[in-house]
């Protein structure tokens, strides 16, 4: 008698319950298992030869497979771990290339002598140098205001910075909103 599984589910096999779970094989008849059994007869029931080939070329199959996973197991381990040192490599050069691709702030923000401005048009004040970002406040057309940094744009928009958090666009879109005073 050979023990295939005490692990197995039951139900996976049928018997409806999950605690039925030992798939185990006799190797004989019906007849030879019930005096096996009962203790009687023969010790070792006689195997018939053609079984017992069949048998031993299954063993010999199962462990070719078994040599065969352990081979390919330690293949996908190698190409794993090569895999892995590839990806740190790719992390670390993206992470240098983002460093370096970071521009400084662009040379050509202005730097008037004066930063004083009056403003040409009633403009919205920001919560940062974005149109997109917060409204916080209004300034009408004419006002006089100091302007404590700037910000360039790519595009060649100009903000100016008014106060905490609060900025005002001096050039938008190509057009002049503020001027010098």
């Amino acid at each position: 008698m050979w023990q295939f599984s005490s692990t197995i589910k039951g139900t996976d096999w049928g018997t409806g319950r999950e605690d039925a779970g030992d798939i185990d094989m006799w190797n004989g008849t019906l007849d030879e298992l019930k005096q096996f059994l009962k203790g009687g007869g023969e010790e070792d029931p006689e195997v018939p030869m053609d079984k017992v080939l069949v048998d031993i070329a299954q063993l010999e199959q199962v462990k070719k497979d078994v040599e065969a996973y352990r081979s390919a197991f330690a293949q996908f381990k190698t190409i794993f771990g090569e895999l892995e040192e590839v990806g740190e490599k790719l992390t670390a050069d993206i992470d240098t290339l983002i460093r370096t691709s970071e521009s400084p702030e662009s040379p050509d923000v202005p730097v008037p002598p004066n930063d004083t401005y009056i403003t040409l048009f009633g403009l919205n004040v920001r919560s940062s140098p974005e149109v997109a970002d917060n409204k916080v406040g209004t300034i009408g057309a004419g006002e006089v205001v100091t302007i404590l940094d700037y910000d360039m744009k790519a595009n060649g928009d100009l903000w100016g910075k008014i106060g905490v958090n609060q900025w005002i666009a001096l050039r938008y879109n190509g057009q002049e909103l503020a001027k010098e005073e």
